[in-house]
């Protein structure tokens, strides 16, 4: 059995391996955390995990999610197989699918909307430098959505999800929060939902990893850490679930909303 040393307790990074687990027997060290204790719920049934007592090799910052999945594929000889094994797919029970229809039925037409990445930017995460974009345009998004007779869900983490006192989430006025689900449950509601529009942020990995759609927001700040980031598009990907915007001075919020309302039909 080969293992795999992930020393970041990134949702994103961790996403990526999955593809791999699919084809290949795998044992996976994370750090020894209480956020990768709750990342590795993403591996039921995929991997074994074990947490590691000491410090993992470091990953360099050029080891990006641009090339992370590319890498550990071509290390463990699949580098050159269908584009699309490398999409994150984690694996649900029917048990799971059916409690996250369950849990989701009361929402006529729901979409998730994601104002915040789950990094929240946290400076304890190398891998989180990027940021979200103006507040009011997940709240102008929100507003069409409605207009649009969807019921806009925002999915968040708990407060002390990462460490205790720290919470990411960033209310949107006119969405319904649904928050404290652990890493599984918010899967099996995606499984159900199938869309989500949201910045750069592990959340989105998960909507794809479950077979949904994903419109992507970056806005300039993001570009100016010279960051590079993996987003599964079209371009790169073969991947017809998702869509990136990459936000401008020039990019009005109706320009905006009339996108995403294209790419939801």
């Amino acid at each position: 059995m080969d293992t795999i040393f992930n020393n970041t307790a990134s949702l994103g990074f961790n996403l990526q391996i999955t593809p791999l687990l699919w084809h290949k027997k795998c044992k996976v060290v994370l750090p020894n955390c209480q956020f990768s204790k709750k990342v590795a719920e993403i591996y039921k049934n995929l991997a074994e995990v074990e947490f590691s007592a000491g410090n993992l090799p470091p990953l360099k910052m050029a080891d990006t999610q641009e090339n992370t999945c590319l890498r550990i594929m071509r290390e463990h000889g699949l580098y050159g197989e269908n584009v699309k094994i490398k999409i994150p797919k984690i694996f649900l029970s029917q048990g799971e699918i059916e409690w996250g229809r369950r849990f989701i039925s009361k929402y006529n037409k729901p979409i998730v909307l994601i104002a915040n990445n789950s990094g929240g930017n946290d400076p304890n995460n190398p891998f989180a430098q990027y940021l979200q974009g103006p507040h009011e345009i997940y709240e102008d998004i929100c507003d069409f959505l409605l207009e649009k007779g969807y019921t806009v869900l925002q999915f968040g983490l708990s407060t002390n999800f990462y460490r205790n006192g720290y919470s990411s989430f960033n209310p949107i006025k006119g969405a319904i929060p649904i928050l404290d689900l652990s890493i599984r449950e918010e899967a099996s509601c995606y499984y159900s939902i199938r869309n989500i529009i949201s910045p750069e942020t592990g959340t989105y990995h998960l909507m794809l990893a479950v077979g949904g759609k994903a419109i992507v927001i970056i806005p300039p700040e993001t570009r100016f850490f010279n960051y590079k980031t993996l987003l599964y598009t079209r371009e790169c990907w073969n991947l017809e679930s998702s869509r990136v915007l990459y936000l401008s001075q020039t990019f009005s919020n109706k320009e905006l909303c009339n996108f995403i309302d294209i790419a939801l039909q």
